[in-house]
C-alpha cells in the first residue's frame, strides 16, 4: 500500500514494491501533482526501469532532470535575456517576473515544473484588474517566451503556457499629423527644435534610435543615414541595422545638426550639446503639440505620419517596411489602407463598362 505525506512543505511517498520499501520526496507541494508522480514511480519501479541503488536514490532519477524553482529558473532566464534585449527590455521583464514569482510562491508553487496552464490562467486573471487587455498579452509573452525557453532547455516536459492565446484587443485608430497640424506645429518652433522635428517627420525614427543616432551615421555624399545598434542601451527595436534616404527637404536642416560636431557626437542632441534623455524628449515634444494646440498627439505619431505618408505614395510593401524597420510584413500592412481618400483613389480605378459611355 502507497501512501503520500507532507514534509518540510513537500510531499513525500512510502510504499513497498518488489520486496523493497521506498521512501522518496516526490519534489512537489501539490498534492494532485504528487499523486500523479507517485503512480508514474510505481509503475517504473514495477516493471524494474528504477534504479536500484539504495534507498538515498532520489526521485528525480525516474523523473528526468533535477527539478529547478521558479526563482532560479527566472534568473536565468533573465541572465540569458541580458544579452539578447536592449537593457530597458531586460529591466522590464526583470521586473514582471518578480511579480510573476511572488504570486507563485503566494499560492505555495516553488518549482517551475509545478506550475500548471491553470495557475498561469489565475495569475493573468488577477493581473487583468487593474491592466488593459495590451498589458494583459505583453506580460503573457512573456511568461510564453520563459516556459517556452526552458522546456528547450530541458527543465519542463511540457509547457504550460503553450495552450493560451492572447486576448483580442480592439485595433486603436492610428494618430497621424494632418498639413495643417503639421504647419501649426512647424509655426511654434523655435531656431532649436525646427531641425529637430523636420528630422523626427522625415525619418520615422523610434525615440531610442532618435536620440542615438550619431553624426558619422550620416553620410552626405551619399544622401544615406545609418540606423545601426553599437552597444546593449543604443540598439534598434529588431536589433538589426537600416539605412534611410535624406531627401532634399531634410538635408539642409541635417547638415546644420552636424555642423561643428565630432563623428561620435549625437544628431539630435539636447540644449547643452549632450545626447537628448528620451523622457525628456517626450516631455518637451509633448508641451510642443500643447503649444500648437495640437491634441492626441506623442513623439510617436512622427513615425505614424512618416511611414503613412510614403504608404499613400503608393511604395510597394516590402521597401515600406524596410524604411519603416518593420520585423513583421503584418506590421507594415496596417499602413496600407491608412488614407480613406487614398482608397477612394483605388476604387476609382476599376471599370467595368470599357467601351462605353460611363451614365451618372
Amino acid at each position: 500500500m502507497a501512501t503520500i505525506y507532507v514534509r518540510n512543505k513537500t510531499y513525500h511517498c512510502d510504499f513497498q514494491c518488489r520486496g523493497r520499501r521506498y521512501r522518496l520526496s516526490l519534489h512537489t507541494t501539490s498534492r494532485r501533482e504528487a499523486q500523479r508522480r507517485l503512480k508514474d514511480l510505481f509503475q517504473k519501479v514495477k516493471a524494474g526501469r528504477y534504479a536500484e541503488a539504495g534507498e538515498q536514490n532520489d526521485v528525480k532519477l525516474v523523473l528526468g532532470p533535477e527539478p529547478i524553482t521558479c526563482r532560479d529558473f527566472f534568473i536565468q532566464y533573465l541572465k540569458i535575456g541580458e544579452r539578447e534585449k536592449s537593457s530597458s527590455t531586460h529591466l522590464v521583464d526583470q521586473y514582471r517576473l518578480q511579480a510573476f514569482l511572488r504570486w507563485l510562491v503566494g499560492k505555495g508553487i516553488l518549482y517551475l515544473h509545478d506550475v500548471t496552464t491553470q495557475n498561469i490562467e489565475a495569475y493573468l486573471s488577477d493581473f487583468a484588474r487593474t491592466r488593459t487587455r495590451s498589458t494583459v498579452n505583453r506580460e503573457l509573452q512573456l511568461i510564453k517566451a520563459c516556459f517556452r525557453r526552458a522546456r528547450q532547455l530541458g527543465h519542463i516536459k511540457e509547457d504550460p503556457a503553450s495552450a493560451l492565446n492572447k486576448i483580442k484587443v480592439p485595433r486603436k485608430e492610428m494618430r497621424t499629423l494632418a498639413r495643417k497640424e503639421i504647419e501649426k506645429l512647424l509655426r511654434v518652433c523655435d531656431d532649436f527644435w525646427m531641425p529637430r522635428i523636420m528630422g523626427a517627420l522625415h525619418t520615422g525614427l523610434r525615440k531610442g534610435e532618435y536620440v542615438n543616432l550619431q553624426v558619422l551615421d550620416v553620410d552626405f555624399e551619399l544622401n544615406i543615414m545609418k540606423v545601426v545598434n553599437r552597444s546593449d542601451s543604443e540598439r534598434t527595436k529588431n536589433a538589426e541595422p537600416r539605412y534611410l534616404p535624406i531627401d532634399h527637404e531634410l538635408r539642409p536642416f541635417l547638415h546644420d545638426l552636424c555642423k561643428d560636431k565630432k563623428s561620435s557626437d549625437h544628431v539630435f542632441s539636447s540644449r547643452s550639446g549632450n545626447r537628448f534623455d528620451a523622457r525628456a524628449l517626450l516631455t518637451q515634444v509633448k508641451a510642443l503639440f500643447k503649444k500648437a494646440g495640437i491634441e492626441g498627439a506623442n513623439f510617436h505619431t512622427f513615425r505614424h505620419t512618416y511611414i503613412s505618408q510614403l504608404a499613400m505614395t503608393g511604395l510597394d510593401p516590402l521597401t515600406l517596411q524596410e524604411l519603416a524597420g518593420h520585423k513583421d510584413i503584418a506590421t507594415t500592412r496596417r499602413y496600407l489602407h491608412f488614407s480613406p481618400e487614398h482608397l477612394k483613389q483605388a476604387q476609382n480605378r476599376l471599370t467595368f463598362i470599357s467601351g462605353r459611355e460611363k451614365k451618372n
